[in-house]
């Protein structure tokens, strides 16, 4: 076996030699693209993108707007729906399921691959619709006019 090796390989030389002449010179210098302009292509190529979701959550203003509302402003900090009740109840109107805030669904069949509360880190529910928070916010105010 080792033998068939030593041959093998010289005559696999020979025929990549052979094709190499045969085929397509290699480019001009000045047609292969330089390290420093294919980087300025690729940076105009991000300046020229839309802003995503993404990148305007990092900057604290919201990709879409408010489910309850229609605002300019994140779900769980709409001023108009500002209460639980008043939030489940705007997504019934919705048909909106509460674990997802997605229509079409029911929320004990709801199976969507989502990230916990912000709030609690429960997945059954989404931040705009924490009890825990809401409790928060009760508490806080509760204090705030006690003092």
């Amino acid at each position: 076996m080792e033998y068939c090796k030593t041959i093998f390989i010289p005559i696999k030389l020979d025929e990549m030699i052979k094709m190499g002449k045969t085929s397509e010179k290699p480019k001009v210098r000045s047609e292969i693209p330089r390290k420093g302009d294919l980087l300025n292509k690729f940076k105009r190529g991000i300046e020229d993108r839309p802003f995503t979701s993404d990148r305007q959550v990092v900057s604290g203003t919201p990709g879409k707007p408010c489910l309850f509302c229609q605002g300019e402003h994140f779900n769980d900090e709409c001023t108009k729906y500002s209460s639980l009740s008043a939030r489940m109840k705007r997504l019934q109107k919705l048909h909106l399921c509460v674990s997802c805030l997605k229509s079409g669904r029911v929320r004990k069949k709801c199976r969507t691959n989502q990230k916990s509360c912000f709030y609690c880190k429960s997945f059954d529910h989404k931040g705009a619709v924490c009890p825990v928070k809401f409790d928060l916010t009760k508490n806080n105010s509760s204090e705030t006019s006690v003092k």
